[in-house]
């Protein structure tokens, strides 16, 4: 339950499912969210994008495994104040994209997206 833009509830997640957590470069993680209205009343398109380097095989048997899963994401923004994003009704999904760069300065590792739709704005929440 969402009051005054907090969760208030802790998250529950359905049975087998799990938390997972993984991580970005400093100073990569973004998260935007822009509303929009239309007949059916306003919605949001909430966005986080990252950079994370190298190719580990942790890392990409992550993404692999989230790229096809319906995601809820809990993230710490750049003022500290962790966030819920996506939801059981309206979950996120991920893409992701890797490049070893050009040159030898090139940044070599994945971007990666989560992204969906949205009925409420992403709340804060404690975990």
């Amino acid at each position: 339950m969402i009051v005054n833009g907090v969760a208030v509830v802790p998250v529950g997640l359905k049975n087998g499912a799990k938390w997972r957590t993984g991580y970005a470069t400093p100073e990569t993680l973004l998260f935007e969210e822009e509303g929009f209205e239309d007949a059916n009343g306003p919605y949001y398109l909430p966005i986080i994008t990252g950079f994370v380097p190298g190719d580990k095989p942790a890392l990409i048997s992550l993404i692999q495994s989230l790229e096809k899963t319906p995601c809820l994401v809990i993230l710490r923004d750049s003022l500290g104040k962790m966030r819920l994003v996506g939801s059981v009704g309206c979950p996120l999904t991920l893409t992701s994209k890797e490049s070893s760069g050009s040159k030898r300065s090139d940044s070599k590792g994945l971007s990666f997206k989560f992204a969906g739709q949205a009925l409420f704005r992403a709340p804060q929440c404690t975990m």
